[in-house]
C-alpha cells in the first residue's frame, strides 16, 4: 500500500493490479463476487483531501476507468442516494438510523471496470449496509478486534439489470502498529445464487430454495442447465411438498443476520405419478363427496317438503273432521231428541188404547161403556166419518159422544183396537231402532274427536265390566233393518268350543262378562257386521257365532282380578265371536297387501 506515513491515512492506495492479485484466490475459493477496500472518514476531517486523492488515483492507475466515481449531476465526490434513488454529494455522514456521523466510500475493487458505478459510494448512507458497519464499530470498541458482520439481503448498486439478492461481509482494518484504531473495512460481496449453486451437486435438479433474513424472502430454483436462478420474491415453493422441507442456517456467527435457507423438492424432483395421481384421486374423491352431499341435500329438501305437505294435509284433515263432527252432531242430537219425544208420545198412545180396551178412562171413570156395547148405529156413524180427516182414535172417541147406557148399544171395537195397538207397537220398536242408530252415529262422531289423540299416541283403552252378549246384541240390532231390506238372514248362534250350546247353558253364556272398552268393542262388531251385509248377496245369510271357550288361557290373568261390588271376578275362560257371510270373501293376495300397508 502506498502510504507515506501512518498519519497520511486515508490518503493511501494499493495499485489495482496488486489488489486484484491479492484477493482473486480468495474470490475463487469462497465463491465470492468481489472484495473492496473501504476507508473510514470522520467528517469534516480529511474529506476534501481524500476526494482529491481518490480522483488523482483513478486518473493515474490504469486499473480504473477514467469516469470512475463521477456522478451525475454533481460530478466528482462521495455520494449517497435519497429516497427516490437520486445521487447527491454526501460530505456530512448524517443518517436517520445511526448516531455515527461517518463516511465509508468504496475506494477499490478487484475489478474496478465492472464495479465502476459503486466507486465513491458511501456504504454507511444505506440502512442495511450502515447497520452492519455500526455493528462492527460497536464490537470493535468493545474489544472484539476480529468482529465481523453481514448485511441483510440487498440489491447491489452495480446490478442495474434486475434483482439479484446479495449481501456484504464487513471486516475491520487497523494499522499493524496500532491495532486499537479502526481505520476502515474490507467488504466481501456475495450473490446468493452463486453461493447456493456452489453448494449443490452439479447433477441436482428439481429443488426450490427459500432464502430469508427475517425481513426479506426470495425463492431460487435449479434451471434445466443446472444453474441456480431467482424464481421470485417471497416463498414460492409448491406447498404439496411441505412434508419434505429441510431448513438450516448458513451462518453461525452471532454478529451475522438471522439468515435461513429452506429447500423443498418440486415436481421435477419426483415423477408425476408420485404426486399428480394422489392429487387427482383427492380431487375425484372430493367431487364424489360433493356430488353425494348435493344429492343427499336435494333428497332432504324434497323429503322436508313432502313432510310439510303431509303435515298440512293432516292439519286440513283434522280441521275437516272437527268441522264435520260439530256440524253433523248438532242436527243428529236434534233428531235423537225428536225421536225420543215421538217414542214417548207413541207409548202414551199405547197406554191410552189399553185403557180404552179395558173400559177405563180418567174422564169417565169406571162407567165407560165396553166396546162390545156400542150400537150398530154408532158403527154406521163411524163409517160415515171415515171420509173425513179424523184419525181412527178421534173416530173412536167420537163414538162415545152422546152415548148413553140406556140408549146406545155399541158394537165391540176390540179387534180394531188390537190392530191399532200392534201397529203402534211396531212404530215404537222402529222408533227405538232409529233412535239407537242415531245415538250410534253420534257416538261415532264423538269418536272422530279422538283422532288427535290417536295421532299424539295419547288414546288409551278403558277397562270396564261388560256383558258380552248384551253388548253384541246392542251393536248388531240396528243392522236388522238393513238385513231385512236386502232380504238377508242375520242370525246369532250360541255355542261352546265343542258343540252347540244347550238351553240350560244359554243363560250361563248370556251372564258372562268381559273386561274391555265398550266403545271400541262396539266399533269392531259394527264394522264386521256392516262389511258382511255390504258384500253379501240377497237371499243369503250372515251368521254370528258366539263361542264360549271355558278352557281358554288368558294372556294376562291379572286383568280379571277386577272388583265388582267388592267381589272378585273369577275367570270362566274366553269368548270367541265369529262373523261369517256367504259373500265373495277376500283373496289371499289382497289380505297380504293389506297387512303390508298396515305394517
Amino acid at each position: 500500500m502506498h502510504c507515506k506515513t501512518a498519519a497520511s491515512w486515508p490518503n493511501c492506495s494499493v495499485p489495482s493490479y496488486t489488489f486484484k492479485k491479492l484477493v482473486e484466490p480468495l474470490i475463487n475459493v469462497g465463491l465470492l463476487r468481489d472484495m473492496s477496500l473501504i476507508p473510514l472518514l470522520h467528517p469534516p476531517i480529511n474529506v476534501q483531501s481524500f476526494e482529491a486523492f481518490a480522483y488523482e488515483t483513478f486518473s493515474s492507475d490504469n486499473g480504473y476507468n477514467r469516469t470512475s466515481g463521477i456522478s451525475i449531476p454533481f460530478g466528482k465526490g462521495i455520494y449517497a442516494k435519497d429516497s427516490h434513488g437520486s445521487r447527491y454529494h454526501d460530505v456530512t455522514g448524517v443518517t436517520s438510523f445511526s448516531k455515527n456521523k461517518i463516511l465509508c466510500p468504496v475506494f477499490a475493487f478487484s475489478d474496478n471496470f465492472l464495479n465502476k458505478n459503486a466507486l465513491m459510494f458511501n456504504l454507511h448512507s444505506e440502512i442495511k449496509r450502515g447497520q452492519a458497519i455500526d455493528s462492527v464499530i460497536e464490537a470493535f470498541e468493545n474489544g472484539e478486534r476480529n468482529a465481523t458482520a453481514v448485511t441483510k439481503m440487498l440489491q447491489l448498486v452495480q446490478d442495474v439489470q434486475g434483482p439479484r439478492p446479495a449481501c456484504l461481509h464487513l471486516t475491520p482494518i487497523s494499522p499493524a502498529e496500532n491495532t486499537d484504531t479502526l481505520v476502515g473495512f474490507i467488504s466481501i460481496i456475495q450473490n446468493w445464487d452463486t453461493v447456493i449453486g456452489g453448494a449443490i451437486p452439479s447433477d441436482a435438479k428439481g429443488i426450490d430454495f427459500v432464502l430469508s433474513d427475517g425481513q426479506s424472502t426470495y425463492t431460487f430454483t435449479i434451471a434445466d442447465n443446472g444453474s441456480v436462478v431467482l424464481k421470485g420474491t417471497g416463498d414460492l415453493h409448491e406447498t404439496y411438498f411441505d412434508q419434505y422441507k429441510k431448513t438450516y442456517s448458513p451462518f453461525h456467527n452471532r454478529g451475522y443476520a438471522a439468515y435461513s435457507i429452506t429447500y423443498y423438492p418440486n415436481c421435477q424432483y419426483f415423477p408425476h405419478f408420485l404426486y399428480i395421481i394422489p392429487i387427482l384421486g383427492c380431487v375425484a374423491t372430493m367431487l364424489i363427496i360433493l356430488l353425494v352431499s348435493s344429492v343427499f341435500g336435494l333428497y332432504v329438501h324434497h323429503l322436508n317438503r313432502k313432510l310439510r305437505h303431509e303435515h298440512d294435509a293432516l292439519e286440513s284433515k283434522r280441521s275437516f273432521v272437527r268441522f264435520i263432527s260439530h256440524e253433523i252432531r248438532t242436527p243428529l242430537n236434534t233428531v235423537c231428541l225428536g225421536l225420543k219425544l215421538l217414542r214417548d208420545e207413541a207409548l202414551g198412545w199405547t197406554e191410552t188404547e189399553s185403557d180404552i180396551e179395558t173400559g177405563k178412562d180418567e174422564e169417565f171413570g169406571e162407567n165407560v161403556p165396553s166396546p162390545h156395547s156400542i150400537s150398530t148405529a154408532t158403527i154406521m156413524q163411524d163409517s160415515k166419518c171415515q171420509a173425513s180427516d179424523r184419525t181412527p182414535m178421534e173416530s173412536i172417541e167420537s163414538s162415545y159422544v152422546g152415548t148413553d147406557s140406556s140408549l146406545i148399544t155399541m158394537l165391540s171395537l176390540k179387534p180394531k183396537m188390537r190392530v191399532l195397538k200392534e201397529k203402534v207397537s211396531e212404530w215404537v220398536d222402529l222408533i227405538k231402532d232409529i233412535e239407537e242408530s242415531s245415538n250410534n252415529a253420534v257416538d261415532v262422531l264423538n269418536e272422530l274427536m279422538s283422532y288427535d289423540k290417536i295421532e299424539m299416541r295419547t288414546l288409551y283403552l278403558e277397562k270396564e265390566i261388560l256383558p258380552i252378549c248384551a253388548l253384541l246384541q246392542s251393536s248388531i240390532k240396528p243392522f236388522y233393518i238393513q238385513a231385512r231390506e236386502k232380504n238377508i238372514d242375520l242370525l246369532v248362534h250360541f255355542e261352546t268350543d265343542t258343540s252347540l250350546i244347550e238351553d240350560d247353558q244359554r243363560d250361563v253364556l248370556k251372564s258372562l262378562v268381559v273386561v274391555g272398552d265398550q266403545i271400541r268393542l262396539m266399533q269392531v262388531f259394527r264394522n264386521l257386521v256392516s262389511n258382511a251385509l255390504k258384500f253379501c248377496e240377497p237371499e243369503m245369510s250372515v251368521n254370528i257365532y258366539v263361542c264360549w271357550v271355558p278352557q281358554l288361557v288368558l294372556p294376562d290373568p291379572a286383568v280379571m282380578e277386577t272388583l265388582v261390588d267388592g267381589d272378585k271376578l273369577e275367570s270362566a275362560g274366553g269368548v270367541r265371536i265369529t262373523v261369517e257371510d256367504s259373500g265373495p270373501g277376500l283373496c289371499f293376495i289382497f289380505i297380504c297387501h293389506s297387512m303390508v300397508d298396515l305394517a
